[in-house]
């Protein structure tokens, strides 16, 4: 995830607050009511943190950036409601919004 920053303009960072970092094994990270002892150990993680940029940098190009970064990532996904309705995507917003808080609640 920290590797993002290497992607984005002009001093732009993703700052990855390791101390907020979830563990999911893939059962209980698709369904949170399964005993854990009792399935594989297939791990997603899922971590807080910030995204800052230079004043200069405005939301539609840090987030082009970002998705340009992500796009060769697979592995990683990245969701920045506040990001995207800064851009002026509230359909997205609604949509990563809606991934976050399911994530969340897993």
């Amino acid at each position: 995830m920290a590797s993002l920053s290497n992607h984005l303009p002009d001093d732009a960072v993703v700052y990855v607050h390791t101390e907020q970092l979830i563990d999911h094994c893939a059962a209980c990270w698709r369904n949170g009511d399964l005993e854990h002892d009792t399935h594989a150990a297939e791990h997603n993680e899922l971590v807080r943190g910030k995204i800052s940029a230079p004043p200069h940098v405005t939301p539609p190009s840090l987030l082009a950036a970002l998705d340009a970064a992500l796009a060769a990532t697979p592995d990683v996904s990245l969701f920045a409601p506040e990001l995207c309705a800064s851009a002026g995507l509230s359909a997205r917003s609604r949509l990563e919004l809606t991934r976050l808080q399911a994530l969340e609640r897993a």
